[in-house]
């Protein structure tokens, strides 16, 4: 690429070979294509490594990390270190983008600057891929303020982050291994943007499913 895209995608990786082909082709077959997909292989000891190394021979908008286990946070923090645009989309390796996913949200966070951070409703699924449910989301800035003195108003792996925003929080600490997401959304907001959901599922997550369903 001879200039910045308009999104960078992060993707970490740890052991995830089970449903990582769906998760990678659902971001490499978006409508909206200007995107670059950063994913840190975290140390895999499965075969999501020849996964992974198999996709980036084929795309060359994929940046693949590898190395030893470092744990999420700092995959999550690697990634936006390597990120040249201005959003930086979320993804899991256990998760599917909707194929309008990037569409819709760039749309939205080109139209309302002061918004920081941007998710969406998400579709939980079973194991073998059958819906449970719709997991729904405060929509409005002034909702999700109110949600965030109880808990996370986003689900984190359907996010797009404003890269200013994540480093003027100064990104996802390692104290907060295991809710590092909503230490992160308390301090955006408390940098003074904005945090929305827009109101219809672009991710069908199994790796949610324990935590909400």
């Amino acid at each position: 690429m001879s200039r910045n895209p308009a999104i960078s995608t992060v993707l970490p990786v740890y052991n995830g070979e089970s449903y990582l082909r769906e998760a990678v082709d659902s971001i490499l077959g978006q409508t909206f294509t200007d995107f670059e997909l950063i994913i840190i292989n975290d140390g895999s000891t499965d075969g999501s490594g020849a996964i992974l190394r198999e996709f980036s021979s084929r795309d060359p908008r994929i940046v693949l990390v590898e190395r030893p286990n470092g744990g999420l946070v700092l995959a999550l923090n690697e990634g936006i270190a390597l990120a040249r645009a201005d959003l930086i989309a979320r993804m899991d390796a256990d998760d599917v983008a909707m194929p309008e996913r990037f569409a819709l949200q760039y749309a939205r966070m080109s139209a309302a600057p002061q918004l920081g951070v941007l998710g969406s409703f998400i579709r939980l699924m079973d194991r073998e891929g059958r819906i449970i449910r719709l997991a729904d989301y405060p929509v409005t800035e002034a909702e999700t303020a109110q949600f965030l003195e109880q808990g996370s108003p986003v689900a984190h792996p359907a996010v797009v982050m404003r890269r200013s925003a994540v480093l003027a929080a100064g990104g996802y600490r390692r104290a907060f291994a295991h809710c590092e997401d909503y230490d992160l959304w308390l301090r955006i907001s408390e940098k003074g943007y904005g945090i929305a959901n827009l109101p219809e599922p672009l991710l069908n997550s199994v790796s949610y499913t324990h935590l909400r369903a």
